[in-house]
């Protein structure tokens, strides 16, 4: 059916929203097939049946949010496994694909357009929706929409053929969401389904989230962030076992001090956090090693870098550059590092390696200083007998080894530890819903 009419402006442009298809070739948005999906047929009070809703969010005659008034052509989307080394080690991923800018409407700036309409019933339901006194659209990006239902629910909607990763590091994503209440949302349908509950505090998102292809899922308002106990998980070196893991798991997040070294000494561990990592990036105790492409320090022997050398770098004629970004890298961990341990409600330090029960109890004690009452638990995965480390508060310890060499030959070997990973996290009460995540620019005092 075809209605011809004077529409308002933000009707048409919702109609337009919602009737856009793939093929784009004539005035109705789709050559032939009229038929509308089922996703269509939702009531307004009905959230079981609305979650199944997947619109446009293409305004008439508007091009989607930040894309300067013009359009680009579409691009494949990057999988997780492109730049995977560079992703763990330098740049951790934002996590959502490469986005193309959606094309206009072929319509006019008029308020008289045609629409086409397949059942007019089934227009009432997605008008009252997505009306203005409905819905606020917080944020889109041409295939990802977040909209304000109300102060407590939130609907995000993913019409890519790719899952989407959102999550802190989105920066754009995070301030959108400062426009909801502070608390905890969960999915009403799936509430124990992983990286189904989104949290909003004062910075904005502070949690990860999901979205599904093609799909449109409905947050709920659950508690305030207090009513939960927000874990933070802090590497302790000794080398980047954790990291690897965390990220395959998609638990990571921004890189903390001992994420990208090397620390074979545990009581470098204790002593770096003691004095606050002071002098852990002095320029004065850094030496560059050719044979070895790393930089190591003369104050803890045991601590090296070998991620800091670019490949513009001339590390033996000038470090100077090298000094200058790794005092900006890790002052900024440093700070993160520190701001988590304030932040969460809980701490769980994780160090792989062997250690001594004597290093041990002197890192424990630091650590307890440090967190100042703060609940914490030093969680060892090394391959010792756990008897070494008994009766020592505040430690747990694993019999199992995990090695980041091989890890990186192979990939099936990878996937595998992440899962004893997430076990053993698991059998600590620790998962995406308590997570506590990190943001990358701490908030300014």
């Amino acid at each position: 059916h075809v209605l011809i009419g004077f529409l308002s402006l933000i009707a048409c442009a919702v109609s337009t929203f919602l009737t856009r298809w793939a093929s784009q070739k004539g005035p109705f948005f789709s050559e032939r097939v009229m038929c509308y999906p089922l996703f269509l047929a939702t009531t307004r009070d009905n959230h079981r049946r609305r979650a199944l809703v997947t619109p446009r969010l293409l305004a008439l005659c508007l091009l989607a949010p930040r894309r300067n008034w013009m359009t680009t052509s579409s691009c494949l989307a990057f999988t997780t496994t492109v730049r995977v080394i560079d992703r763990v080690h330098n740049h951790t991923a934002n996590g959502r694909p490469n986005t193309a800018p959606a094309h206009r409407a072929r319509l006019t700036n008029l308020a008289q357009a045609m629409l086409g309409i397949a059942d007019l019933a089934h227009r009432s339901a997605a008008f009252n929706l997505f009306s203005p006194n409905n819905s606020q659209l917080l944020f889109y990006d041409g295939q990802l929409g977040i909209l304000k239902e109300d102060d407590h629910h939130i609907r995000v909607i993913n019409e890519s053929t790719n899952e989407y990763n959102i999550q802190p590091m989105w920066q754009e994503v995070r301030n959108a969401l400062k426009a909801m209440p502070l608390g905890v949302y969960e999915d009403p349908l799936y509430p124990d389904a992983p990286f189904r509950t989104l949290m909003v505090g004062n910075g904005g998102l502070e949690s990860r989230v999901k979205a599904p292809p093609r799909s449109a899922l409905l947050f709920q308002y659950k508690c305030q962030l207090s009513d939960i106990s927000r874990v933070a998980i802090l590497p302790l070196g000794d080398r980047c076992a954790v990291r690897m893991m965390l990220y395959k798991m998609e638990y990571d997040g921004p890189a903390f001090p001992f994420d990208l070294t090397r620390t074979t000494e545990i009581s470098d561990v204790a002593d770096m956090i003691e004095s606050r990592f002071y002098d852990m990036w002095n320029p004065d105790f850094l030496h560059y090693s050719s044979d070895e492409n790393r930089i190591y320090h003369s104050k803890w022997t045991g601590l090296s870098f070998a991620h800091e050398i670019d490949e513009a770098d001339d590390p033996l004629h000038d470090m100077a550059p090298v000094h200058e970004r790794m005092r900006d890298r890790y002052t900024a961990r440093a700070g993160r590092f520190w701001y988590a341990i304030d932040q969460c409600d809980k701490v769980l330090f994780v160090r792989t390696g062997v250690s001594d029960r004597g290093g041990v109890i002197d890192l424990v004690n630091k650590l307890d200083k440090q967190c100042d009452g703060k609940p914490f638990h030093l969680l060892l995965l090394s391959p010792q007998s756990s008897d070494e480390f008994a009766n020592i508060s505040h430690v747990l310890h694993h019999n199992i080894e995990f090695h980041p060499d091989r890890m990186y030959e192979d990939l099936g070997h990878w996937k595998y530890c992440a899962e004893v990973m997430r076990g053993i996290l698991e059998s600590l009460g620790v998962s995406s819903k308590n997570l506590f995540w990190c943001p990358p620019k701490l908030p300014e005092e």
